[in-house]
């Protein structure tokens, strides 16, 4: 077999673009372990030729499950991993499987955490409220707001995968990641009050005088509860629509 040559740019391009069909052949069995071989093929042809590609991709067909958007930091790291062993390095085929079984589960809670129950509802609160100010572009917003970090976090994650391998993981990602949660947790319950102004706006033809201070107790009670806690942005949401309309349609 020849000796393998430099991973490009473009090559981890095509793997952020083949993400996209990660679960594109998902299945009960191995879920999306043959999408995950399909994304890493550009590296594993880069590194093993054509000749080797087959028994690579075997390697990679079997069992593997996480967030779709977050996989693209498993697919940089075990990219990295594979480039390190075509150059010599002694990393043992078990050691690679270990890796993806280890950051399968992590990634997943993080990407279902941060993109289904955060992201998602403060997109499609500021969208609906959009609609009901009497704009058109709420469906656009929505789709916005929700995609412009989708795309990021698919095109950083390969990037930053590759660059640090496992280590990606480490305590700083970690505190980044973090932060990244309470700024999100943040936007959420603005989303959810933005949301619950224009809705008791549509339900109440005279909502009390007193509603707006409703609303930014609300907030501030939402903030506080969901601090430190797994607590979804769609829960904090429904108890803050449910403070603001009570306030507005029984107090006046």
């Amino acid at each position: 077999m020849s000796a393998p040559l430099r991973v490009r740019g473009l090559d981890l391009v095509r793997v952020m673009l083949r993400s996209f069909l990660l679960q594109a052949v998902w299945n009960p069995e191995r879920q999306q372990g043959a999408g995950f071989a399909f994304a890493l093929r550009p590296i594993l042809r880069r590194l093993v030729g054509r000749e080797g590609e087959a028994a690579a991709l075997a390697r990679h067909v079997g069992y593997f499950n996480t967030h779709p958007a977050f996989a693209s930091y498993a697919l940089g790291a075990v990219g990295r991993m594979e480039a390190d062993r075509a150059h010599g390095a002694e990393i043992p085929a078990e050691a690679v499987d270990r890796a993806k079984a280890t950051l399968g589960p992590a990634l997943a809670a993080l990407g279902d955490s941060l993109m289904w129950s955060t992201l998602r509802p403060v997109s499609a609160a500021l969208g609906v409220t959009w609609v009901m100010a009497g704009s058109p572009y709420g469906p656009l917003l929505f789709l916005l707001l929700y995609n412009a970090i989708h795309l990021y976090v698919r095109a950083r994650g390969v990037v930053v995968g590759w660059q640090r391998g496992l280590g990606f993981w480490e305590e700083s990602m970690r505190r980044r990641l973090r932060r990244l949660s309470i700024a999100l947790r943040v936007c959420a319950v603005l989303g959810a009050v933005a949301l619950a102004d224009a809705m008791v706006r549509h339900v109440a033809a005279a909502p009390s005088s007193t509603a707006p201070g409703a609303l930014v107790i609300g907030a501030g009670l939402g903030l506080a509860w969901g601090e430190g806690r797994r607590l979804s942005a769609s829960l904090v949401g429904l108890g803050l629509f449910s403070l603001a309309l009570a306030w507005a349609t029984l107090v006046r």
